[in-house]
């Protein structure tokens, strides 16, 4: 059973976000190393997720998405489903808004036969901290993202 308290804003949509455009963490080094297979298969998931927001992918970011797909965060008035999030990244792929994944400071890996959890922390650029747990299970054989709950951990930056 996982729980977490999570307020929801009456915004819709995906904010954009100040950063840089290129996306070396997450998209092609995280600070972490998977230790089992597992591990490493959903790392290298989410890993593709995050190229394929910063590239405006919505093929890429949908590779390692299940259907069943559902996100909560704080900017959004109501679950997100694959299908809004593809919406999501098409749009602001229309209007070119700056949306850099947010590095990945911390990661916590749990295996559960056919599902993982991630917890991961990751720095916003406007400097708020906010904690993201990914749920993942293996469908025919492909893990598969199904559930991803994020909620801000507070204002102040991560330390060096």
């Amino acid at each position: 059973m996982l729980y977490q308290n999570v307020t929801h804003s009456d915004q819709a949509g995906f904010p954009a976000s100040p950063g840089p455009q290129d996306c070396d963490n997450p998209c092609k080094t995280l600070p972490f190393k998977g230790k089992t297979a597992a591990d490493q298969a959903t790392l290298t998931g989410w890993m593709h997720q995050e190229t394929g927001l910063a590239m405006y992918d919505s093929k890429l970011w949908a590779a390692d998405v299940d259907d069943d797909f559902s996100m909560i965060m704080p900017f959004a008035s109501k679950p997100i489903t694959k299908a809004d999030r593809i919406a999501a990244i098409n749009k602001q792929k229309a209007a070119n808004l700056p949306t850099p994944p947010s590095p990945m400071v911390a990661l916590k890996m749990y295996d559960f036969g056919d599902g993982a959890l991630e917890v991961a922390e990751t720095q916003l650029y406007h400097g708020q901290r906010q904690r993201v747990i990914y749920v993942w299970h293996k469908r025919d054989g492909q893990w598969k993202l199904i559930v991803t709950y994020g909620t801000p951990i507070d204002s102040s930056p991560v330390k060096p």
